[in-house]
């Protein structure tokens, strides 16, 4: 061998550039969104009562099941539904069960609910006290009267044409930082896309203007 360093090729080099590019650019893909229920900040505190403390942004699926059950007076203070919101099917069969827990609770829908919620007056007591049998598509916020301003809230979200938020993870459109509460920092991820690409950009067209060495690409003499 002659010692020399092995050069680039100007093949090489736009090969190398342009998986760099197509890597970057999937990377950003990855920073997608998914889509979950929209409550218009029912359990946040937005629109009614008080914040709901076990309400953790996601909805539990329910769906495929003809019957479904809700506890009534679960969390650590009593005072919640379990699962908070759940998603459903039309025809599906809800049975809230009473704890016996956390004093005396009911399940009355909002006023805007697709679905008209109401077990009557508030009850102390234990077993499957209301049912009820979703058959129109949409969401219905509901809470419990004695305990609506110490956040027991809850959702059901019947069918697809229900209204979506955008989440974090998966695939789809760009998410509002404001809207989802996702910390600013999180979308220099997008800002170091662009400028990955522009200095693989910027590699290959310094490459390409300054040409290439005359043993590039050929075999090293011996």
């Amino acid at each position: 061998m002659n010692g020399k360093e092995p050069s680039v090729s100007r093949r090489g080099l736009l090969r190398a550039t342009a998986g760099s590019a197509t890597a970057v650019a999937a990377g950003g893909a990855a920073t997608g969104v998914a889509t979950a229920q929209e409550y218009g900040g029912w359990f946040t505190g937005d629109a009614s009562g008080g914040a709901t403390d076990n309400y953790d942004g996601t909805t539990v699926d329910r769906t495929g099941q003809e019957e479904v059950t809700i506890e009534v007076g679960a969390g650590s203070n009593q005072v919640a539904y379990a699962p908070t919101n759940i998603w459903i099917d039309p025809g599906t069969t809800v049975q809230f069960e009473w704890t016996g827990e956390g004093g005396a609770h009911n399940v009355v829908a909002e006023d805007d609910a697709t679905a008209d919620l109401d077990s009557g007056g508030a009850e102390d007591t234990s077993g499957v006290g209301y049912e009820y049998t979703f058959e129109d598509g949409g969401i219905s916020n509901y809470y419990c009267v004695p305990h609506q301003a110490q956040g027991m809230l809850g959702a059901i979200a019947v069918g697809n044409d229900v209204p979506t938020v955008s989440v974090g993870g998966g695939g789809g459109g760009p998410t509002d930082p404001e809207e989802m509460g996702v910390p600013f920092q999180a979308h220099w991820v997008g800002i170091a896309t662009l400028l990955g690409i522009g200095l693989t950009l910027l590699l290959t067209f310094f490459f390409l203007k300054y040409g290439e060495t005359p043993h590039s690409g050929y075999p090293e003499e011996r």
